[in-house]
C-alpha cells in the first residue's frame, strides 16, 4: 500500500500510521503500524505542505483468498488516542483487494 502523507502546518506530536486489512467478516487480517517512510520520517519532522511518501508492505502469503477490505488510520502509539478521519471515523477504507 503507497501513502502520501501532508500537513498544512508543523505537527506538534509524532503519529503512527497504520494500514491493515479486514477479512469479510471484519476481522484483522494483516497489519502494519509505524512512522511514515519505514519509521525514517515521524511527523513532527514534516514542513508544512511538504508531501511524505509512504510505502507500506502487508504479510499476505498466509491469507485464505476472499475479498479484504484495506484501512488506514493513525494514532499516537504511547496513548493509543486515534487522530480521526475527516468524516469523524476511527479509520478511512482506502480499497478493496482479492486474493
Amino acid at each position: 500500500v503507497d501513502l502520501w502523507w501532508s500537513a498544512d502546518e508543523p505537527l506538534a506530536a509524532d503519529y503512527t500510521a497504520s494500514v491493515f486489512l479486514l477479512d469479510g467478516a471484519g476481522a484483522l487480517a494483516a497489519q502494519n503500524d509505524s512512522y511514515p517512510f519505514l519509521d525514517a520520517r515521524p511527523t513532527t519532522s514534516w514542513a508544512a505542505g511538504e508531501v511524505v511518501y509512504d510505502p507500506r508492505a502487508l504479510d499476505v502469503a498466509s491469507l485464505p483468498p476472499g475479498e479484504y477490505t484495506v484501512g488506514v488510520k493513525v494514532y499516537t502509539w504511547w496513548d493509543g488516542a486515534i487522530f480521526p478521519a475527516g468524516d469523524g471515523r476511527e479509520y478511512v477504507v482506502v480499497g478493496v483487494w482479492n486474493r
